[in-house]
C-alpha cells in the first residue's frame, strides 16, 4: 500500500510509519539490485576458462567485458527519461526480468566470440535500467539531509553482487563448469524481479506532506536553481569526477579475477586450483568495498560528501598504482594491495549521485541522473578494452593468464582517476566563491 497521511494518526505515528515503510522499501529495491546484478562479475570469473574453450585473446576478453558496460550505456540514459515519465518502479521491474533471461540464455547458447559479446551486451542493456530508477525511487522517500547513507547502502548491493558473482560463479565452474557458473548467478536475478514488482512501491505524495521532512528537501535546490549557470556548473563538475571514478572502477573489478589467476600461476601454483582461488580472492576483494561503502555514506552525512569523495578516490588511485606492480611478489602482497584497493575504489561511489540529487529540480532527477550515469559508464565501455589492449601489446603472443607485465595496464587505470579529486577539488573552489550550495 502507498504511504498516505492520516489525520486521525499522531504525528508521531505518522513519522515511526514513514521510517518504517521508507527502510522496507530501501531494503527490498537493494535486494532487487543485489539478485539482478549477480551476473555482472560472472564473465570476469571465468573468463581465462573461456578464453581457452574459444581461443581468445586479452583485447578480445577485453572488448567481451567492456560489451556489458556499453549496453549499459545504451540503455541507462533512456531510463533514466523514462522514470520520470512513467515512474520508475515499471522500469526496473521490467529490467530485472530481463535481467535474469539474457544471462540465462547466455549460459545456455554461448558458443563462439560473437554469441558472447552480443548476449554480454543485452545483460548490460537490462541491467543498465535498475541503478539510475532505483534512486529516482529512493528519493522519493529519503530527503536530502538522508540520501548520503540511504543511497550508499543501495550502492552496497553492487559490490556485494559483485563479490558473490565471483565466489559463487567460481565455486559452481570448478565443480562443473563455466556454464554452471553462470547458470548459478543468473537464475537468482528472477527473484530479484519478485522482490521489486511485489515489494517495493513509490511514493506519490509531495516530500513536503512527509512528517520531518525539510521544505527544502523537496527541489533539492531551493533558490540556488534559479540561477541556471550556478545549478550547471556544480552538477557538470561532479560528473567530472563521476567519470574519473568510474573508469578506475569497472576497469578493475573487471579485470581482478583473471590478474588474480595469473598472479596465482605466477607464484607456482597449480593451474587446477587457480581459479576457485582466484575467484574467491576477487570475491574478498570486492566485498570489502561493502563495509567500506555503507561507512562512507554514513560519515558523508556528519563530515561532508565532498571530503569523502576526495578522500576515496586518492586512495583508491594509490592502490590502482600499486597492483600492477605486486605481480610476481609474495602472495601477501598481491592480496594485501588488491584488498585495500577494493575497498576506497568503490566507497565513495553513491556519493556523486547524492550531491547530483542536491543540485537539480527533482522533477529532471530521473532525466540527471541519467546523464551523469551515462558520462561515468561510458568511460567503463573504455577502460577494461584499453586495459586488456596494452596487456596484449605489453606480453606478445602470450595468454593473458601467462602475462608478466600488469603495471601498464594499472597505470592506465589509475592516471585517469586523477578526475575525481580534481573536479571535487575545483567544485570546492567553486562553492567558496558562490556560498550557500545546499550540499554540507
Amino acid at each position: 500500500m502507498i504511504w498516505q497521511w492520516n489525520e486521525s494518526h499522531t504525528i508521531s505515528e505518522q513519522i515511526g510509519d514513514a521510517m518504517a515503510q521508507k527502510y522496507s522499501i530501501l531494503l527490498f529495491l537493494s535486494l532487487g539490485l543485489f539478485f539482478a546484478s549477480l551476473p555482472w562479475y560472472n564473465f570476469s570469473a571465468v573468463a581465462p576458462a573461456l578464453a581457452q574453450e574459444f581461443q581468445l585473446n586479452s583485447s578480445q576478453i577485453g572488448a567481451i567485458i567492456s560489451a556489458f558496460q556499453i549496453g549499459y550505456v545504451v540503455i541507462v540514459l533512456f531510463t533514466g527519461w523514462l522514470s520520470d515519465k512513467i515512474g520508475p518502479k515499471r522500469v526496473i521491474v521490467a529490467a530485472t526480468l530481463l535481467a535474469g533471461v539474457f544471462s540465462t540464455l547466455f549460459a545456455l547458447i554461448a558458443n563462439s566470440f560473437g554469441a558472447i559479446l552480443w548476449l554480454r551486451v543485452l545483460s548490460g542493456l537490462a541491467t543498465g535500467a535498475i541503478y539510475v530508477p532505483g534512486m529516482a525511487l529512493l528519493t522519493q522517500w529519503f530527503a536530502a539531509n538522508e540520501r548520503g547513507k540511504a543511497l550508499s547502502l543501495f550502492t552496497v548491493a553492487i559490490p556485494l553482487a559483485g563479490a558473490a558473482s565471483y565466489l559463487i560463479t567460481g565455486w559452481f565452474a570448478a565443480r562443473w563448469g563455466w556454464r554452471a557458473g553462470i547458470l548459478a548467478t543468473s537464475l537468482p536475478a528472477f527473484i530479484g524481479f519478485f522482490c521489486v514488482t511485489f515489494l517495493v512501491q513509490e511514493r506519490r505524495v509531495p516530500q513536503s506532506r512527509v512528517p520531518g521532512t525539510p521544505a527544502a528537501a523537496v527541489t533539492g535546490t531551493g533558490e540556488f536553481a534559479k540561477n541556471k549557470l550556478v545549478l550547471l556548473v556544480p552538477a557538470v563538475l561532479i560528473t567530472l569526477a563521476y567519470m574519473g571514478h568510474m573508469w578506475e572502477l569497472y576497469g578493475h573489478n573487471s579485470w581482478l579475477g583473471p590478474f588474480l589467476h595469473s598472479s596465482i600461476l605466477a607464484l607456482g601454483g597449480k593451474a587446477a586450483d587457480a581459479v576457485s582461488t582466484s575467484t574467491m580472492l576477487a570475491s574478498l576483494s570486492v566485498f570489502v568495498g561493502v563495509p567500506a561503502t555503507a561507512l562512507c555514506g554514513i560519515l558523508a552525512d556528519k563530515f561532508g560528501r565532498i571530503r569523502i569523495i576526495m578522500l576515496s578516490s586518492l586512495a583508491g588511485f594509490l592502490g590502482s598504482s600499486m597492483l600492477g606492480f605486486t605481480h610476481g611478489h609474495s602472495p601477501a602482497l598481491v592480496v594485501g594491495v588488491s584488498l585495500w584497493l577494493g575497498a576506497w575504489v568503490i566507497a565513495d561511489t553513491a556519493m556523486y549521485k547524492a550531491v547530483l540529487t542536491e543540485v537539480v529540480p527533482e522533477r529532471l532527477l530521473g532525466t540527471a541522473l541519467g546523464v551523469q550515469s551515462v558520462a561515468g559508464f561510458g568511460m567503463t565501455t573504455i577502460s577494461p578494452a584499453v586495459f586488456g589492449a596494452i596487456l596484449q601489446g605489453c606480453n606478445p603472443g602470450q595468454n593473458m593468464v601467462d602475462a608478466v607485465l600488469w603495471w601498464p595496464s594499472y597505470l592506465a587505470l589509475a592516471l585517469p582517476a586523477l578526475l575525481a579529486p580534481t573536479a571535487a577539488l575545483l567544485l570546492v573552489l567553486w562553492q567558496k566563491r558562490h556560498p550557500g550550495q545546499v550540499w554540507h
